[in-house]
């Protein structure tokens, strides 16, 4: 499936703001709005973001520092109104 999409083989780099989500690569550069986002599910490994059922970003913990990690969670929290923070179940 991933072969018949190439773009899915390039590097994409996003950049996180209080606005939303600047996202580049070879072929394209997007800027999504945090309303764009209608579900967030945190956990300490990963951040998933669902535009809806079927389409969502996959950020892994290990992209980041410590520190961006957390802030890109407190920014997640304050524009995202549907979000799961798994956080707490995980590590009580």
């Amino acid at each position: 499936m991933f072969k018949k999409m190439p773009d899915f083989s390039n590097e994409y780099h996003y950049d996180f703001s209080d606005e939303g989500i600047n996202i580049k690569s070879i072929t394209i550069s997007s800027d999504v709005k945090w309303d764009y986002y209608k579900i967030a599910l945190i956990s300490n490994d990963i951040i998933l973001l669902y535009a809806n059922k079927f389409k969502f970003n996959l950020f892994p913990k290990r992209f980041f520092s410590n520190e961006q990690y957390d802030s890109l969670i407190n920014t997640i929290k304050s524009k995202i109104t549907d979000y799961k923070d798994y956080l707490k179940i995980i590590n009580p």
